[in-house]
């Protein structure tokens, strides 16, 4: 029996809004007081035409903290295991609220050593290019805290971007080597033809999960900086156009919790999104 769209889709903005309640509210616990200072004053600055001073150097405090400082260890390498399997599962189910039709045939068809080849695929195609885009993260990071240019920040991001794809594309692209040689269209058509289904999440041929899977999963440190700038900016901004209620300054303790006050508005703000691409995408 298929399941229905929206409760996939329900499924996937319940695991993306509980992931980044998870994320923040880790991140309230391991930061040290120091950086919590620092983040707090950022929120509670009030003036509008700093709005980029210092939030990449407080991120890259808080991403030391949860990935570790070093980057070639275990522990790194664990972590960014753990990230790349939640960002998997919540592109999975946003995929199976996309193309229900897809996704019931893959459940369908699965066995075990089916399920053993998607685990090696994943190990390939997620787990180590992740690790390596996570490295490229912080390295772009670092470079954005030691500036306090808006142009200069996006500029890296961009770049971080690019290279992600990059990775993720090289990736792909060793992968799927032997289909792209052996199909009988020519190489650059076949090429092309894969490249549309992963952008568009969409299965290359029936029974299989979309590539696109791996492909998006793999901008989770993109999409936690987009989402801890935009959230900081938005409790800044609603300090600047004075909305404090007493009810919001209790929901949101920015003194002494202001990660956990900025995952709250990083939800709010991807349930806003969801709400808006619910008609386009169900």
């Amino acid at each position: 029996m298929e399941i229905p769209s929206l409760l996939l889709y329900a499924a996937s903005w319940v695991t993306i809004t509980g992931g980044i309640w998870l994320l923040f509210e880790r991140a309230e616990v391991v930061v040290t007081p120091e950086t919590k200072a620092a983040i707090s004053r950022w929120l509670r600055n009030l003036d509008p035409t700093t709005a980029f001073p210092n939030w990449p150097a407080t991120f890259a405090a808080v991403f030391d903290r949860i990935f570790g400082e070093r980057h070639l260890s275990s522990r790194c390498f664990w972590r960014s295991c753990a990230a790349s399997f939640i960002s998997v599962v919540i592109v999975t189910l946003f995929w199976a609220a996309l193309r229900p039709h897809q996704f019931a045939k893959f459940v369908k068809d699965a066995n075990y050593i089916f399920l053993v080849l998607i685990f090696v695929a994943a190990v390939y195609l997620n787990f180590i290019p992740d690790y390596l885009s996570l490295l490229e993260s912080r390295y772009i990071i670092r470079l954005m805290s030691k500036t306090h240019s808006m142009i200069r920040v996006l500029a890296y991001f961009a770049f971080d971007l690019v290279v992600s794809a990059a990775i993720i594309l090289g990736a792909f692209i060793t992968w799927l080597a032997p289909y792209l040689f052996l199909s009988d269209e020519p190489l650059f058509n076949s090429f092309l033809s894969v490249l549309l289904h992963l952008l568009l999440l969409s299965s290359l041929s029936e029974g299989l999960p979309s590539f696109g899977i791996c492909f998006y999963s793999t901008f989770f440190t993109s999409v936690w900086v987009w989402l801890y700038a935009s959230s900081g900016l938005v409790v800044r901004l609603g300090q600047y156009l004075g909305i404090s209620l007493r009810g919001l300054k209790m929901i949101l303790d920015i003194d002494k919790k202001p990660l956990r006050s900025m995952g709250l508005v990083a939800m709010l703000l991807v349930t806003l999104v969801y709400v808006v691409a619910a008609p386009f995408v169900l």
